[in-house]
């Protein structure tokens, strides 16, 4: 990740990308479309600039940083008024700006593909230096502002997928022509470029403070448009859409109480009465007594020492990995070692991509998410025991260790899997052995657990168990453990066998002239546990 680093920094790399971009253009104009000499390299340019002139302006403003980038690159005007007219575009629509394919790379892409067997069509030449061209462009756009916005990122993520699917779409091109008209769209660069011998206005344009703008990645939707929103009149709801600006816009599947409060000893108590687990209980009276004597020591001003409190959990599936997870995150918090106690959970899959810089990308919005929490990545030896050419699990392993030491002490890592796996997955990186140094073996149940664990199903279901039917769930419960392969699923397999019983218990009652009797609505029977 350090070299993809280096290049967007490196401005003689930058400028010899948009260079190759544009001799590329050149190779296609003539052909295909028609386009006129220089007519394909200012279309380029064109889609660059509505490109980065959009992402620049997510946060509000457009800064004089952002507005140097686009002058020193397209040598247009600085007039960020006259920019903002060519170039503003609703992006709170379905089929938003940001979501599209820029035409000036499909025309390019489709006039590459028909050069090409379909066998080839995947190595798309001229049309990756383009979109890599694109990409490089966009993230200087993106960082020339100081700060980058997780809304940014997102918005140029939905662009770049789109771009690189259709790139090695080795399918016929007809699919994407008929959402997008072909024809020629005009040109606004030429309108916008210096005419003064090259000479570009020193002083910059200053952001007006009185001014509003409408980003869909910030503020909640309210209104159906840029000018819906400029020609609202009402300076209360411009006051309260300020507000809500304030903070990028969170999917609801990533809202956290982190608010609340967490009693440590009554979460130890909900621990405690889980079915099993006494190794884990140990463990984690263990970590909190260490942590509760590090906090009196600091108190009374003692040397405390430096400990790592990320964790390794070990064990199969359905051994209660993730909820002891979030159960720890919440006594953290409760010990004042955490700020929201919160628990961000992902696999590979969420942190993984398919080519150089997004992966660091993925990876560095889950720790944002993380941050004052935890952490927990679920099957973690995957990101290592991959021997593919072309696999980013390294990069996506490189750039976790690189932030758990940038943001030491912002937020916990755990990590889980299988036993030896994950015995092998530490050892494969010095950076993994040396920060997780603490283990917690999660054991399997034993059959008498896993029957107490389906009793418990039953009972928070409204359901109970005929006296003859216990019986047989545990022997039920003992031949599926013997019967099983390694790496058994424990609690997650029980609660399948449950669900398959409860399907044969309604299959049972509907044969019933009574079926709407109370009792055998909630009452399981011996035929309802027989496996079948």
């Amino acid at each position: 990740m350090g070299l993809v680093n280096d290049m967007r920094n490196n401005e003689e790399y930058y400028q010899v990308l948009i260079e190759d971009a544009l001799k590329v253009c050149s190779k296609y104009e003539g052909k295909g479309f028609k386009f006129k000499k220089g007519e394909l390299q200012e279309y380029f340019q064109d889609d660059l600039l509505r490109t980065g002139y959009l992402l620049a302006t997510m946060d509000g403003i457009l800064q004089k940083s952002e507005l140097k980038l686009f002058c020193d690159t397209f040598h247009v005007t600085s007039d960020e008024k006259v920019l903002k007219e060519y170039y503003w575009e609703d992006v709170c629509l379905p089929n938003n700006y940001m979501k599209r394919i820029p035409k000036s790379m499909l025309y390019v892409i489709s006039e590459e593909r028909k050069r090409m067997s379909n066998e080839l069509s995947v190595f798309l030449k001229d049309s990756r230096i383009l979109f890599k061209a694109f990409k490089q462009f966009a993230y200087k756009a993106i960082d020339c502002g100081g700060t980058k916005m997780p809304y940014q990122v997102v918005a140029l993520e939905d662009m770049s997928k789109n771009i690189l699917t259709i790139i090695l779409n080795s399918e016929d091109m007809d699919i994407y022509f008929e959402e997008v008209s072909m024809e020629k769209a005009i040109i606004n660069i030429d309108k916008i470029k210096v005419k003064d011998n090259g000479l570009i206005d020193k002083d910059y344009y200053t952001p007006q403070k009185d001014k509003e703008y409408y980003n869909p990645y910030k503020v909640d939707e309210g209104y159906e448009s840029y000018t819906d929103f400029i020609n609202s009149s009402k300076k209360s709801k411009n006051k309260e859409i300020a507000k809500k600006q304030e903070k990028p816009k969170i999917r609801v599947e990533d809202i956290i109480e982190s608010d609340e409060e967490y009693d440590v000893n009554e979460i130890i108590g909900e621990i405690d009465s889980m079915i099993g687990l006494d190794n884990v209980k140990k463990e984690i009276r263990n970590i909190v007594n260490i942590i509760q004597v590090q906090k009196l020591r600091e108190k009374r001003g003692l040397k405390t020492p430096i400990m790592s409190n990320h964790l390794v959990f070990t064990g199969n599936p359905g051994t209660g990995k993730t909820t002891i997870a979030r159960k720890l995150a919440q006594i953290y918090r409760g010990l004042g070692l955490l700020e929201r106690g919160h628990m961000v959970e992902t696999d590979r899959a969420g942190m993984v991509a398919g080519y150089v810089g997004q992966t660091a990308e993925k990876v560095t919005e889950l720790v944002e998410k993380a941050m004052g929490g935890v952490l927990f990545i679920d099957e973690a030896y995957t990101l290592s025991n991959s021997k593919m050419e072309g696999d980013f699990g390294q990069e996506a392993i490189d750039t976790l260790l690189k932030l758990m030491e940038d943001k030491r002490d912002s937020f916990i890592v755990i990590v889980a899997g299988y036993t030896n796996e994950m015995e092998d997955f530490i050892n494969s990186n010095p950076g993994l052995r040396s920060r997780f140094n603490k283990y917690i073996k999660f054991e399997d149940y034993s059959v008498t657990q896993l029957t107490e664990i389906f009793c418990n199903l039953c009972e928070s279901q409204d359901f109970k168990i005929a006296e003859e039917a216990k019986n047989t769930v545990l022997q039920e419960i003992g031949k599926m453990v013997a019967e099983s392969k390694e790496n058994f699923g424990n609690a997650r397999d029980i609660r399948n066998y449950f669900e398959k019983t409860i399907s044969r218990q309604a299959n049972r009652i509907m044969k019933l002239s009574d079926a709407d009797n109370l009792e055998a609505l909630i009452t399981i029977e011996k035929e309802d546990v027989i496996r079948g």
